[in-house]
């Protein structure tokens, strides 16, 4: 939960952080500190969207019967997919 929180947090923070880089490129500065914060920044941001659209597509990957307890994992929840599983392999 808390690096679900922390990706939601940091994204648009990591948008502005890009749309500042590209404001700023070669704005009379060197443009080796640009292009490095440029890079960086849009590193974090494909991060950022790669890590959501990931999540999301745990719930089309599995059984219905997994689903829930994969998207809980997903969010730090372990205690969900823990018990649906354990029933299915009992049963």
């Amino acid at each position: 939960m808390i690096y679900f929180t922390l990706t939601v947090i940091c994204g648009p923070i990591d948008l502005i952080c890009f749309l500042a880089s590209i404001k700023d490129y070669a704005g009379g500065q060197t443009p080796y500190a640009d292009t490095t914060l440029l890079v960086s920044s849009l590193a974090m941001l494909t991060i950022d969207v790669f890590y959501l659209s990931w999540m999301y597509s745990l719930s089309h990957r599995v059984p219905p019967y997994v689903s829930a307890g994969v998207a809980k994992a997903a969010f730090g929840m372990m205690g969900y997919m823990y018990d649906a599983l354990g029933e299915k392999l009992k049963s």
